[in-house]
């Protein structure tokens, strides 16, 4: 049972790769204007095409190597000339540097998956509740187990000899065999209990460390690799030029 357990939250810890943000930001043309954007990756497979009205976007993607380009709406709706294709590598988020006022209290990161689903990581949140409430069934469990052989007359020393009294060996060799078999078991069940118990406290503790890590994720990122493309309309709308800003 509790091998089991540490498999299943080391599966769950490696399941998923991780996906990062990364966010791009250019400078409007004029107020009404939209704007093409797409997104491949190494493999020439086109993963994001759409329009939109902001000039800026955050991606969710995985680890690797993507490129980018965007065009400007021309009056019919339809991209004017796109930008050449900009390659970026995802290591790491690069979203928009935001600083907010925390809406989340010190006391919430010691709620188990209280902070995760606030923060809309709903995965890890649902994780931390199923874990915990895993590890009370298991170890009421043992503990139901070993009250149950506690509680056993055969198992009392004070009742065997009241039976014993005036018995032959045999019977009081056979009772002292059960005793010692019925205090190992027991033992087993105490044992198990403390490794349930260990284990709960190491899962606390990373719960509370990853609560505050996505906090803090959540409230400022630093973004000194980040890109920002820069829009600038010339003689015609169907004509854009390309500018980096570092």
């Amino acid at each position: 049972m509790i091998w089991k357990l540490i498999f299943l939250f080391t599966l769950f810890l490696n399941s998923n790769e991780k996906e990062f943000r990364y966010y791009i930001e250019w400078k409007k043309t004029s107020e009404n204007t939209e704007y093409f954007l797409e997104l491949k990756n190494s493999f020439n497979q086109i993963l994001f095409k759409e329009k939109i009205k902001n000039n800026f976007y955050e991606f969710k993607l995985k680890s690797g190597v993507y490129s980018y380009r965007i065009a400007l709406a021309n009056k019919f709706g339809k991209p004017s000339t796109f930008t050449t294709w900009e390659e970026i590598k995802i290591e790491k988020d690069s979203p928009k540097t935001v600083k907010l006022e925390s809406k989340i209290k010190t006391y919430q990161y010691f709620i188990p998956g209280l902070v995760q689903f606030q923060l809309g990581k709903k995965k890890h949140s649902s994780f931390w509740w199923i874990w915990f409430t895993g590890l009370a069934v298991a170890g009421n469990e043992f503990r139901q187990k070993g009250n149950e052989i506690a509680n056993r007359n055969l198992n009392d020393p004070n009742y065997l000899i009241f039976i014993n009294w005036n018995t032959p060996i045999i019977y009081d060799l056979y009772f002292l065999n059960q005793l010692n078999q019925a205090e190992n078991e027991y033992n087993i069940y105490q044992e198990r209990q403390k490794q349930i118990s260990v284990l709960a406290l190491c899962s606390y503790l990373f719960q509370v460390y990853q609560a505050r890590k996505f906090h803090r994720e959540s409230l400022e990122i630093n973004i000194s690799s980040q890109k920002k493309t820069n829009f600038q309309q010339v003689e015609s709308y169907s004509e854009i030029s390309l500018t980096w800003r570092f």
